[in-house]
């Protein structure tokens, strides 16, 4: 027998403070099917499933144990780096349309409802999951940060990318049509040529400056929001947000009245109504007058449809509302006429909403939601929550079939949840399996908890199971946005997050070392067991003219600090390099340089290598500095990787969850002598026949971590 969970909430007499707004002095008990702590975990992979969403480096936790972790890390236009960013649905490419929106509802969820949000795992890169083995909700652990916010900064990040300045704007990644001709996982299409919605040859399609002023107008919104809700966890990130939204904006104002759409993605109806939604946001966070005069109070107004995507007039009205305190009532006023009146009214025998079209019927139950909950906010009553409780419970189970439409959520509902969702990476398959081939798949255990809300039917025993049927088994980053918000207003009344653990910060960094001065000495020679000093041959001093002289200097990772060249400096038998605290000079002859913004630790930082050029003719000569020590052996914790340096080989091993995508090593004259791309766990360097000395490294890992430092071989 399937089990129901009811909770009770009193609420008490809510006089309503305007005129015509339905509803009378009454008391009224919602009652939810669920317990708390079921909420809260339908909230939790509701959540997460952003993070299965991932393009580029991620890490995409659904892809972290395949073979191809990481997809489309070519996107770019030019030499403008747009890897990143969230897929769309159950393929490959990123749809402005749906991604400014549903990242605009994110953001809008937490900054209405923050004690919504717990800190349940580590949302930057799942490492707590690697590490436990447990893909549920029990395998991960808190890091002082809210999940949502983790997940909602991997899309500011890509964002921040797509506005580099007030008159350019990327709005999409991919070419649907592309795309969808093999089903395969995004990582293995990224090796795929272009024609087959790969990066083969380079990056795949790019939308650029878009005759569009809604996308631009929802990156300013999220961008803007971001900015207040961040600034506890890093201001200086919260700053860039805020110079990114302002550069959104001012695109968007450019474009404010046009919408452009896309495959399979309609134009926005009325793109002058969400500018005014960016104006709002921009105004309530800036406090600026200029932002103020651009929200046009007649572009706040109803919509024959529902909210969605392209239909978000009930954003705009709830924005305008909070923004401008003397407006308030009335955009609250037409919000209830226009909208939560509507909502509330047009429900079947199953008491979830008739509204909104055929595809996806499921992402209106959560988007109406959504929107009423946040009129309920502004206007501090609790009268219309059962309507909020009826949406979310028939999507997550509690409707007369006891059917989950939420892929890996079932809590009461015996099996009942989708388990074959119209999504390519969730299956791990990289085959292009056939029709009856994929009615035949099953989801990867670790996989099992996606938290994917599929399209869903208004009729719990109308639903059929069939990845092929996408009008009703695919899903979406907008078709979650709508519901993770109502879950947030639900979890926020009934198991509220203790925000007070967020953001605990950190201690103050200990004061910097006393630096002095270093002198380090060294001279050429001809005697080529001398591996200080060793140039090659011998050198007269004849030769000590018309050359040029490179300096490399690391940090104590080994990561390059800065490198000089100093022209016509006069070499005698002995040079003397004296090291102050951020400038470099060469004995007499006054050349120097200085380290930029990073000052120098003389006790940690050093000049490993000389490299001399006279008569055309190139020298290395090699230092080492009795001060520094060089890392010969790297914690695996601690950087991501090891290395293991032995006579005739260096091994560099990743840590556990983690990939080498690229091994790259230069000899001190800057030229390539070794590489090695790919996924691996572990690269291994034969030197054997190498010449001792410097040799720079290049190390890429696929959490997006890019190591460069030195390595002295003896």
């Amino acid at each position: 027998m399937k089990r129901r969970f009811f909770v009770a909430i009193a609420v008490f007499a809510v006089i309503l403070g305007f005129a015509g707004v339905g509803g009378g002095a009454f008391a009224q008990t919602a009652a939810g099917k669920f317990n708390k702590e079921q909420y809260k975990k339908a909230l939790w992979m509701v959540t997460r499933f952003y993070g299965a969403q991932r393009s580029g480096q991620g890490p995409n936790w659904l892809l972290m144990d395949h073979t191809y972790k990481v997809s489309f890390v070519k996107d770019a236009d030019g030499s403008r780096n747009l890897e990143g960013g969230w897929f769309d649905c159950g393929d490959h490419v990123l749809f402005g349309q749906t991604f400014f929106y549903s990242a605009y509802v994110l953001a809008k969820a937490y900054d209405a409802f923050p004690m919504g949000f717990h800190d349940l795992y580590h949302g930057k890169d799942y490492s707590d999951y690697a590490a436990s083995g447990k893909w549920g909700i029990d395998g991960g652990a808190p890091n002082g940060i809210p999940d949502l916010l983790e997940e909602l900064k991997y899309a500011t990040d890509w964002i921040i990318k797509a506005t580099p300045d007030g008159a350019t704007f990327y709005s999409q990644k991919g070419d649907g049509n592309l795309d969808h001709k093999k089903w395969v996982t995004a990582g293995y299409m990224s090796t795929l040529p272009k024609d087959d919605g790969g990066e083969r040859e380079g990056s795949r399609y790019i939308v650029k400056n878009p005759n569009d002023g809604v996308m631009a107008s929802f990156a300013a919104g999220v961008l803007a929001v971001m900015s207040k809700i961040y600034r506890k966890y890093d201001a200086a990130y919260a700053d860039t947000c805020l110079k990114h939204a302002k550069n959104a904006y001012a695109y968007a104002k450019s474009h404010k009245n046009n919408a452009a759409g896309a495959d399979f993605y309609p134009a926005h109806k009325d793109p002058a109504t969400v500018f005014v939604l960016a104006a709002s946001e921009m105004y309530r966070i800036t406090g600026e007058a200029a932002y103020k005069s651009d929200i046009d109070k007649s572009q706040v107004k109803g919509s024959w449809h529902v909210l969605d995507y392209s239909n978000s007039h009930d954003l705009a009205a709830y924005a305008a509302a909070m923004a401008v305190p003397e407006d308030r009532d009335a955009h609250l006023k037409l919000a209830y006429d226009e909208f939560v009146s509507k909502y509330i009214r047009e429900v079947n025998d199953e008491k979830v909403t008739t509204l909104g079209g055929g595809w996806g019927q499921l992402r209106y139950a959560g988007n109406t939601a959504f929107s009423v909950a946040l009129y309920s906010l502004a206007k501090g009553t609790a009268e219309y929550d059962q309507f909020i409780y009826n949406q979310i419970d028939y999507v997550i189970g509690g409707n007369k079939a006891g059917r989950s439409f939420v892929t890996g959520y079932c809590e009461g509902c015996g099996d009942k949840s989708p388990k074959l969702p119209h999504h390519r990476n969730v299956f791990l398959r990289d085959d292009n399996p056939n029709d009856n081939e994929k009615a035949k798949m099953t989801i990867p255990e670790r996989n099992k908890y996606f938290g994917y809300l599929v399209g869903g039917t208004r009729t719990s025993d109308s639903y059929t199971e069939s990845v092929t049927d996408y009008t009703n088994t695919e899903g979406g980053i907008d078709y979650n946005a709508g519901l993770l918000g109502a879950l947030a207003y639900i979890v926020s009344k009934l198991n509220p997050a203790d925000t007070s653990k967020f953001g605990v910060a950190e201690p103050p960094p200990p004061p910097p070392p006393v630096q002095t001065p270093t002198q380090i000495k060294f001279s050429l020679s001809s005697d080529p067991n001398d591996a200080d000093k060793y140039v090659g041959d011998s050198v007269s001093s004849a030769d000590f003219y018309d050359k040029r002289f490179y300096a490399h200097v690391f940090d104590q990772n080994g990561a390059i600090i800065s490198d000089v060249n100093c022209d016509s400096m006069f070499w005698s038998a002995g040079i003397t390099i004296v090291v102050p605290n951020n400038l470099f000079k060469t004995g007499s002859d006054g050349c120097s340089f200085t380290t930029g913004s990073a000052p120098v630790d003389s006790t940690k930082s050093f000049m490993t290598a000389v490299h001399v050029t006279y008569r055309s003719i190139n020298k290395s000569l090699y230092i080492r500095n009795p001060t520094s020590v060089l890392p010969r052996s790297v914690s695996l914790s601690k950087h991501g990787y090891a290395m293991t340096v032995r006579p005739q080989a260096v091994t560099f091993t990743a840590a556990p969850g983690r990939e080498i995508t690229a091994l790259s090593i230069y000899n001190i004259q800057g030229k390539r002598i070794f590489n090695k791309s790919g996924n691996h766990t572990e690269i291994t360097w034969n030197r054997a026949n190498l010449p001792r000395g410097m040799y720079l490294i290049k190390l890429n890992l696929n959490n997006g971590t890019i190591v460069q430092r030195n390595l002295i071989l003896k």
